[in-house]
């Protein structure tokens, strides 16, 4: 079983060229026409094999923090497939319908980002009271009863301690007679989420387009570490958005910029690995993961890999449970980050950070 591959989000056709196309290197022009860059449809390279099997053991997201389960039913509607899960050392009662844009491969590398996230949010919550964040952390699928208060997010849950009566044992296990917990989602729920929509500009759409013909037609892969990584261009944005320090204390901004593109950061290294390479970049991949085991991928992936984060990070953000006002935020800064790649895309994007496949 692999990981999933990333795929072009949109037809060749869906990109428009922008007046400036990525440059050969920092100062030059590209030299491929319009013509080159959108000359043959979109090919099929390989059938899609079946990529999650019932009753597989997987890592999955709920909100950003990940959890161990297991597949328990696979369910296909108009093409899109969904998966009934129960979550490890949960009461069943808390089993639910996800997409597979919050699954992830049981594997150390995954399980090593799991950790990662969990030791992020502790430090947070160390630092500070519990309040909203723009990326807020989500409650654990279970809950401590209200008598004992709540336990920290992330953290192993510790055996729940009910008064006489709330728990039957079955088969050797403490099962809860209480009711699901509101959270808990049906499948009706589930079929009804609305995926927050994060609008890609056209024009970074043809960057995409641009990557995916020079990894997928030209056999080429990017150039790693990349010249400019994910995370100093995160930081470079926080800067531009905080050097007027009038500005940068409007509204508490500095701290709703800083948190957003840790949540990225955060997003970016859990799903980089299972969901934004293509099959041709996973040898690579796994050779520097052998060559450094403690990879942390947005300091070694480039812009273009953040691009395609953006492509399905609105699928995922829509299992956060955020309230309205924090989404309408959290997708005014997103937005904004891409106005900001958008108007230096001819400094940031360039076809000389690729090279031949070794």
């Amino acid at each position: 079983m692999r990981p999933t591959d990333f795929e072009l989000p949109f037809d060749l056709g869906d990109a428009t060229k922008p007046q400036e196309p990525m440059e050969t290197d920092v100062n030059a022009k590209k030299t491929e026409t319009e013509a080159d860059a959108k000359a043959e449809p979109m090919e099929v390279e390989e059938e899609k094999a079946e990529k999650w099997e019932k009753g597989e053991r997987i890592l999955c997201f709920h909100g950003p923090l990940i959890y161990e389960a297991k597949i328990q039913e696979v369910e296909v509607a108009n093409n899109i497939p969904k998966y009934f899960i129960h979550y490890k050392g949960w009461n069943k009662n808390w089993d639910e319908w996800v997409p597979e844009a919050r699954m992830l491969k049981f594997n150390d590398g995954n399980v090593e980002n799991q950790k990662g996230l969990v030791r992020a949010h502790e430090a947070k919550e160390a630092s500070r009271k519990r309040r909203e964040h723009v990326f807020a952390v989500p409650q654990a699928p279970s809950p401590l009863p209200k008598d004992k208060g709540r336990r920290k997010n992330g953290l192993k849950p510790k055996r729940r301690e009910g008064r006489e009566g709330d728990f039957v044992l079955q088969g050797g296990k403490e099962v809860s007679l209480k009711a699901p917990d509101a959270t808990v989602e049906t499948e009706e729920v589930f079929k009804a989420k609305v995926e927050i929509k994060i609008k890609m500009p056209e024009e970074l759409k043809t960057y995409i387009v641009d990557d995916w013909q020079q990894v997928c037609r030209q056999r080429r892969l990017c150039v790693l570490p990349a010249r400019s990584t994910a995370d100093q261009l995160l930081a470079e944005y926080a800067r531009a958005k905080t050097a007027n320090k009038a500005e940068k204390m409007k509204n508490n901004k500095e701290k709703a910029i800083l948190e957003v593109t840790a949540g990225i950061r955060e997003y970016f290294n859990a799903m980089l690995p299972s969901h934004l390479l293509y099959r041709q970049e996973r040898a690579q991949y796994e050779a520097m993961v052998k060559q450094a085991p403690g990879l942390v991928p947005c300091k070694v992936y480039g812009p273009v890999h953040l691009l395609r984060l953006f492509t399905k990070l609105g699928e995922m953000l829509a299992y956060t449970p955020l309230c309205e006002r924090s989404i309408q935020l959290l997708l005014y800064y997103l937005h904004d980050l891409l106005a900001y790649i958008k108007r230096n895309a001819g400094v940031i994007f360039s076809l000389a950070d690729y090279q031949e496949a070794q």
